[in-house]
């Protein structure tokens, strides 16, 4: 196997190892959710857990040399803009999701918002839609409905419609992170950008916590900061490490081809670890988005992990 082969296999297994650690987030909040914790303190904690380590990230990569743009304060304001709508707003609404449907209808609905990132272009910014990729957004949309329908009988549900609708909320938001983010991304690296972007949305995190409950996210049981502390550690940081390693071996387009194991692998833990049922229609719908996913992927569309 030769030297330029062996790297993009070792990117793809760092892109499957990060899809497998984002996959475990779900399962990690669904365990939490098992006590007296509800989205605000849930999103505090795993931000107030992953800081330090990304601020240690930020400094190791200056020691090595990699210097940090200099931003105007109209520019920092637009950062903080887009580090909140994506790992905070988004973030969000997808915990409180989470409170209403299993981990599988999460992901799954979740997983679709690279076609949110093709509609948003096409409605604001009239790029165009190939007809493959239409046929993707239709499938990927139909995979949902008859997911939907299949999980209407489940009684793990509290509430689908609200649930579904939070999910989808929430992949509106990070695709207009995504699109909103190009421009600020293209002045640091990837690493810088990710580091400074949860950073920064560490803020206001805080500050909605604070107005909720006064900051009161220490009088828990200690089992809610051990899976706090698991999704700081492995469905945080080492998944973002990973994913963005295998994207310099493997491209931008591989990696979404690969990551679209991340579905396959929440449904798989799910059930083993959660014992959620899995039905044949949401079976069925999974594969249906997956296609459309692939589909998106392979004919170039950027492709990202919250």
């Amino acid at each position: 196997m030769n030297k330029e082969r062996r790297s993009f296999w070792i990117g793809a297994i760092m892109v499957v190892l990060g899809s497998f650690g984002f996959a475990m987030k779900g399962i990690f909040i669904k365990q939490a959710y098992g006590y007296d914790i509800d989205a605000t303190d849930v999103i505090a904690l795993r931000m107030i857990f992953s800081f330090p380590f990304y601020v240690l990230i930020l400094l190791l990569s200056r020691a090595r040399g990699a210097k940090l743009p200099s931003f105007t304060r109209k520019q920092l304001f637009s950062f903080g803009i887009i580090a909140t709508l994506g790992y905070y707003v988004a973030s969000y609404v997808n915990f409180v999701g989470l409170q209403y449907v299993t981990v599988n209808v999460e992901r799954i609905v979740l997983f679709t918002y690279p076609t949110w990132v093709l509609l948003i272009n096409k409605i604001f910014f009239k790029k165009e839609i190939t007809k493959i990729q239409w046929i993707a957004i239709g499938v990927s949309y139909l995979g949902i409905v008859i997911t939907f329908v299949g999980s209407l009988s489940l009684q793990a549900q509290n509430d689908l419609l609200i649930g579904v609708s939070l999910v989808i909320l929430s992949g509106v938001v990070y695709a207009v992170y995504l699109i909103t983010s190009e421009a600020t991304m293209k002045r640091m690296t990837s690493l810088q950008f990710t580091c400074l972007s949860m950073m920064i949305a560490t803020i206001p995190v805080l500050v909605h916590t604070y107005f909720v409950n006064g900051l009161e996210i220490w009088n828990h049981d200690i089992d809610v900061y051990y899976y706090m502390i698991k999704i700081a550690i492995f469905s945080t940081v080492l998944p973002t490490l990973l994913i963005m390693n295998g994207v310099k071996r493997v491209g931008a387009d591989n990696m979404s081809i690969i990551a679209s194991a991340g579905p396959v692998f929440t449904i798989l833990l799910a059930y083993y670890i959660l014992g959620e049922i899995m039905t044949y229609q949401q079976v069925f719908g999974t594969v249906l988005v997956l296609f459309g996913i692939f589909l998106i992927s392979s004919k170039g569309s950027k492709g990202m992990k919250k």
